[in-house]
């Protein structure tokens, strides 16, 4: 049933040997030059069959802190490290970098953020909410006429389609009515008309 799982596919050149991905997400691991947690996890996942395994975000610049340092020359042995330690089991990797640009209030590592706080919150959250609301009633509209148009009544019920209370006593006899209505009918019923 998941044959295809195990096929091998080509990703922007990337042989990888089956169509298991481990997307990123962070592990609040150190990195490699710390500790060998990071390598001991994605060597793990390699084992197990993962082949693609997608590295958590690496920062790209000294005020996007992450645990990846892709922007420093140090992370090239722990890249080593890591390669290593998956191809063994003919696992691939790739990285996702980052940059949280205004996000970032507070830089741990030191020096400027790149963060401009330009916060118009206050004026722009019941704007946008107004707006979003209005949108969402002209799309509902919109999808509700094309829905009307098909044939379907959204608007008023159908006779047939209105639900009547039965009493609990009532309620086996129509079942059985119904079943029996049902195997003798092989075609759907007919579409609405207009």
């Amino acid at each position: 049933m998941f044959e295809a799982l195990q096929e091998p596919i080509t990703i922007a050149g990337l042989a990888v040997p089956n169509r298991i991905v481990r997307t990123a997400h962070s592990l609040g691991k150190p990195w490699v030059d710390v500790d060998d947690s990071l390598v001991a996890y994605h060597q793990a996942r390699a084992r197990g069959g993962v082949g693609l395994s997608i590295l958590e975000t690496g920062m790209v610049h000294p005020t996007a802190p992450r645990p990846v340092p892709s922007h420093d020359d140090r992370v090239l042995d722990g890249y080593r490290r890591l390669a290593v330690a998956i191809h063994r089991h003919h696992s691939t990797m790739m990285q996702q970098l980052w940059h949280g640009g205004s996000s970032i209030r507070n830089n741990p590592l030191g020096g400027s953020s790149l963060a401009l706080n330009l916060d118009f919150g206050q004026i722009l959250l019941p704007v946008a909410t107004v707006l979003l609301t209005f949108g969402m009633f002209v799309v509902m509209a919109i999808i509700g006429g094309k829905i009307m148009m098909a044939g379907w009544n959204i608007l008023k019920p159908k006779p047939e389609t209105i639900r009547v209370r039965m009493k609990p006593a009532q309620m086996t006899q129509l079942f059985e009515q119904d079943a029996v209505a049902g195997s003798r009918s092989t075609s759907p019923p007919p579409p609405p008309t207009a």
